[in-house]
């Protein structure tokens, strides 16, 4: 019996040895995550957080390229539907844009007027839409349309997105004003004599 007594305290103290060997190992694995563990988890934390803040940012770039591009459809719209012609004009000649009271009304017209136009190196002298080009200021004045209408024009310098100089002319049709005016006129004539 006490052979045996000896053989489980000998056992016993192994195990309580085993147990310490594996307490100390677990304390140094414990050490080694705090000690190497702790920066790879912050630093995976910082990964995500950043991450989030990415898509966030993408959220917003994409609903406010949404909301630019509403506006941009919105002038647009507002430019097709004037009652007047809108169109940019370039140096040499072009009409980068135009909406649609110039393409229906002038456009086919105004075609011939340009071709004629683009022989020359410089605007016309008495071309008054390049004027603005010339004084960099505002211009107003009135044109007997290729259409035979009357029209009350308004240009303006104009930089277009690539850094390039463009006059921006609106026309207003007065053709019913003139008439009326010279009716008007007709009349006072006639009531004086």
């Amino acid at each position: 019996m006490t052979s045996d007594l000896k053989g489980i305290t000998a056992s016993k103290a192994e195990l309580e040895r085993e147990i310490a060997e594996r307490q100390r190992a677990e304390v140094a694995l414990q050490e080694a995550n705090e000690l190497f563990g702790s920066p790879r988890q912050r630093r995976t934390a910082e990964l995500e957080q950043a991450n989030r803040a990415l898509q966030l940012e993408i959220s917003e770039r994409q609903r406010a390229e949404e909301t630019a591009q509403a506006e941009r459809r919105r002038l647009y719209d507002v430019l097709e539907t004037l009652p007047a012609y809108a169109i940019l004009l370039s140096a040499d000649y072009h009409v980068p844009f135009s909406n649609r009271f110039f393409r229906e009304r002038l456009a086919s017209r105004m075609a011939v007027l340009l071709r004629v136009s683009i022989r020359r190196s410089e605007p016309c002298e008495i071309c008054e839409s390049y004027t603005v080009m010339k004084t960099n200021a505002p211009h107003r004045w009135e044109w007997l349309g290729p259409d035979g209408r009357n029209y009350d024009i308004y240009d303006f310098p104009f930089t277009d997105a690539d850094g390039s100089h463009l006059v921006m002319e609106m026309g207003l049709d007065i053709t019913e004003r003139k008439r009326a005016e010279a009716e008007l006129c007709a009349t006072r004539s006639i009531l004086k004599s």
